[in-house]
């Protein structure tokens, strides 16, 4: 074989022109597209600065990068003020203004301010694909003719500049392809890591169609018809573990499609909307050949020039670098487990749930209320690598109270301090109860079990400026208390006085 059809010739070729450079009309359409729904998603990156906002800074808890970085709680009207700065960008972005600059500043105001709400969204994950599809297109040079740029050059009577080097390829939308193909398969693989061949018995899609199906006719009639449970949980499984085929142009409208008819059950059935990942897809071909040839150009493959690794300019190999890294950066996140911002393993619905079997997130639900079977599963928790998805239940059985004797205590089952009672549940409550579970004797998880610092109790005497700051009638009651469910009734697992000393 000679060097021109040598293997890395031909995944160079892909990488730099296995789709056409963006076309000005097409990053319009995407960056408008995208602007407009993060101003009308209330978790989106602009628009998720509401719930930092709403959440006690002393439960500020960084993930990922932010965390290992060392950044801090900053105030609200920092983020406000970067919003501000990123949606600016954002519009001269889709418009083309500003070249490169407009896309970068897009790129890392919003994924700042991802990072930064991640916790306080509760690992909302619509705009996971988004921020690193606004983070490939910033490899895309500007289009010289459908751009403000160009338009404000013309009317001043400038040369015109045309697209060279890396700026001249597809590289930027080959990236965008390869991140929206690792979403799906991370979120595949992570169902079979977490729940097994038993995910495909459609199950856990029964049980969260239930939970809406007094809101949503599509849940209804899906309970209605349960047997339709079991094939669509079959294909959801063939279209995310089989998104690498997507990589070739024959197969990937039929994937496309898939994951389209995918988020539109999501949506009838459970609810949460992903129309963030629908407008990236459109990247994903070539619409000079459907202008061509109509449908048959979706499934074309490109006609690509021959791409010599020796004739590359170095831009170009350090593209193909990097596109390979991230490959194998994607295959390892995803069958490694990683959930670590920025990167995730999309573990969204990849517990297993049964209300046949009485199953919830895994486990038997008569587990959850066994003190040590609960402690079981705290450990299980702290030792081995699980997705929130799998440890979501646990939370669910304790609640927040504040307690005087003789007097009905006051229930705050969404805590205290946090926007969400997602956000209460798995950013502020979950750690507390796997490290309190874990830590104490045997089968005996009361308050008064493990010492006054067990982390039960240490935590809620941390937690009380929160809650003074939070309960204007905190001074009616004595005591605090974190409750579990346990088949006897209710257990304090930890208790602090309320009144200061």
């Amino acid at each position: 074989m000679n060097d021109r059809t040598s293997p890395r010739d031909r995944w160079a070729r892909w990488w730099l022109h296995g789709l056409p450079p963006l076309d000005g009309r097409l990053r319009l359409g995407v960056y408008g597209a995208l602007l407009l729904l993060a101003l009308s998603m209330w978790k989106s990156p602009l628009r998720g600065v509401a719930l930092y906002a709403g959440t006690d800074p002393a439960l500020f808890r960084p993930h990922g990068a932010i965390e290992a970085l060392g950044f801090p709680w900053i105030s609200a009207g920092v983020l406000i003020a970067l919003a501000a700065l990123t949606g600016v960008s954002w519009l001269c972005a889709a418009i083309g203004l500003g070249g490169r600059w407009s896309a970068i500043i897009t790129a890392a105001g919003a994924t700042t301010l991802h990072g930064y709400c991640w916790g306080t969204s509760a690992f909302n994950h619509n705009y996971t694909l988004p921020i690193y599809v606004l983070a490939a297109l910033c490899f895309a040079a500007p289009d010289p003719e459908w751009s403000c740029d160009a338009w404000i050059r013309r009317s001043l009577g400038w040369s015109e500049r045309s697209r060279t080097g890396l700026g001249a390829t597809g590289f930027a939308r080959m990236l965008a392809l390869v991140f929206v193909v690792t979403f799906y398969f991370c979120a595949g693989i992570a169902k079979l890591q977490t729940s097994g061949l038993a995910w495909a018995d459609g199950h856990t899609i029964a049980w969260w169609s239930e939970e809406d199906v007094h809101e949503r006719p599509a849940a209804a009639l899906l309970q209605e018809q349960k047997w339709l449970c079991a094939p669509l949980a079959t294909l959801t499984l063939i279209f995310e573990v089989g998104a690498p085929l997507a990589l070739f142009a024959r197969l990937r409208p039929i994937f496309v499609m898939g994951w389209i008819a995918m988020h539109a059950g999501i949506l009838l059935i459970m609810g949460p909307r992903y129309y963030e990942n629908i407008v990236c897809f459109a990247l994903l071909f070539d619409w000079r050949a459907v202008r061509a040839r109509g449908i048959a150009g979706l499934f074309a493959d490109p006609a690509a020039p021959a791409a010599s690794w020796r004739s590359l300019p170095i831009s170009a190999r350090v593209a193909v670098a990097l596109g390979t890294a991230v490959v194998a950066g994607a295959l390892c996140v995803a069958l490694l487990g990683v959930s670590w911002w920025p990167v995730s393993n999309i573990y969204m619905y990849s517990a297993y749930y049964s209300r046949d079997h009485g199953i919830r997130a895994g486990e038997p639900l008569e587990a959850y209320r066994d003190p040590v079977h609960a402690q079981r599963i705290a450990r299980r928790f702290r030792d081995e690598r699980l997705s929130f998805d799998a440890m979501e239940h646990l939370p669910r059985m304790a609640e927040l109270r504040l307690v005087s004797d003789g007097a009905p205590p006051l229930r705050l089952p969404a805590g205290v301090g946090a926007a969400s009672p997602k956000q209460w549940d798995l950013v502020v409550e979950l750690p507390v109860l796997v490290a309190d579970l874990t830590h104490k004797p045997h089968g005996l998880i009361g308050a008064h079990h493990g010492g006054p610092d067990a982390p039960a109790n240490r935590f809620l005497r941390d937690l009380l400026p929160v809650i003074r700051r939070s309960i204007a009638v905190w001074r009616d009651y004595e005591r605090v208390e974190l409750v579990y469910e346990l088949e006897e009734g209710l257990v304090a697992i930890g208790s602090a006085p309320l009144k200061e000393p």
